[in-house]
């Protein structure tokens, strides 16, 4: 299956605004729209192509997680590394990224620095390696950066590091835990909030209830 690339349809560029998603969606619509194009297939075949691409893009959390997997599809492909070569990109990525406040990553950024060090090849090239030691620094070093972002954004990579580490139990298991742990972090932090408000709303009412 292709994968889509909304960008192209709605015709901006990735690092578009969202006034800029808006006018394109609005000019394409309704250059598109059966009621003015008309209503053969391959009319209603575009129009649902803008508004699905519209969709994901004018949503700021959709469309990070919709980057997650469109810079991974659509980097150019690299040199083939070795694995001595990968481990010491992703150990050098997880330093740089200790130092970065972490209010102001740039999650796009980032992906695609880590679609650089995991992917299909990079696991092919760990799966052939007998150096443990290389496959489990890299392991830590993308978990460290995965970490720092929306647990969503970095689905795309969990799938490929547990196939890194699938041959070695003890791996896999401490992969498995870390991202279950990461997990448990980024529910918490999502309904940090609502469960603030809820709190808040019980002291009011306690308050409320002392003083009648």
């Amino acid at each position: 299956m292709t994968f889509p690339n909304h960008y192209q349809t709605l015709q901006v560029a990735p690092t578009a605004t969202m006034e800029e998603i808006k006018k394109a969606y609005r000019k394409l619509a309704l250059r598109f729209h059966p009621d003015k194009a008309g209503s053969d297939e391959s009319t209603l075949a575009a129009f649902r192509a803008i508004k699905s691409a519209y969709d994901v893009l004018i949503n700021s959390k959709s469309r990070q997680a919709y980057h997650a997997k469109y810079f991974y599809h659509t980097t150019p492909p690299k040199p083939t590394l070795t694995a001595n070569e990968l481990a010491d990109k992703a150990k050098a990525l997880a330093a740089f990224v200790r130092l970065l406040d972490p209010f102001r990553i740039d999650y796009d950024l980032l992906t695609l620095e880590i679609a650089q060090i995991v992917n299909p090849e990079a696991v092919r090239i760990f799966k052939n390696t007998k150096e443990l030691f290389l496959i489990e620094g890299t392991i830590n070093s993308i978990l460290a950066c995965l970490a720092l972002m929306p647990y969503k954004i970095g689905i795309p990579f969990h799938a490929m590091l547990l196939s890194i580490s699938e041959n070695h139990a003890m791996l896999l298991i401490s992969t498995k835990l870390q991202l279950k742990k990461q997990q448990r972090i980024d529910w918490w932090q999502r309904k940090k909030p609502l469960l603030a408000l809820v709190v808040a709303l019980l002291i009011c009412l306690l308050m409320y209830w002392a003083a009648k």
